[in-house]
């Protein structure tokens, strides 16, 4: 029968005793307080940077494509952040629009729904009428949609016609 060693047991036994010892385990609060610290310092530059890009592009300057992607991704994930921690706490934070104008829309393609599901669930609302299923995002997130399904090749157009794959729905 194999004995299990704790990580912590083997570490005391296989590292030099001038190299590692008792004393040098952090806490989970000093280590949760080091993350909070430095995830303070990393908001601050990326406000800093923010400003400065910001800036650049009502100066005139322009970005590569490769740049959008990144500024799109860089949003997406403090979002994301943002709306885990927002909850359900009833504040409104200064300088959030809540009032959002919304898209309501259907989709004719499996794949295309497929993509819609996979990237915007967080954000996806939908509701059934008289067995038609019609999506809601808000214009940001379906502006994206838009492009992600651009991206992968889907013929997005806006004419409602017979042959298009989404259609817009009047509210």
């Amino acid at each position: 029968m194999k004995k299990i060693k704790l990580f912590e047991q083997f570490l005391r036994e296989t590292a030099p005793n001038d190299y590692l010892n008792e004393n040098d385990y952090k806490s989970s609060e000093e280590i949760v307080n080091g993350l909070k610290k430095m995830a303070m310092g990393d908001l601050e530059r990326i406000a800093d940077y923010a400003k400065m890009i910001l800036e650049r592009l009502h100066n005139g300057e322009e970005l590569s494509a490769w740049m959008y992607s990144q500024i799109t991704l860089a949003v997406d994930q403090l979002n994301s952040v943002h709306d885990t921690m927002d909850g359900n706490d009833g504040v409104v934070e200064k300088g959030i629009n809540e009032s959002y104008k919304f898209i309501t829309f259907s989709i004719n393609d499996e794949k295309l729904d497929n993509l819609l599901h996979k990237q915007f669930s967080k954000a996806l609302d939908y509701f059934d009428e008289n067995g038609d299923v019609f999506y809601t995002l808000p214009t940001r997130e379906f502006d994206r949609f838009i492009d992600a399904a651009d991206s992968k090749g889907f013929d997005v157009d806006y004419e409602n016609s017979e042959n298009s794959v989404l259609n817009i729905h009047d509210q």
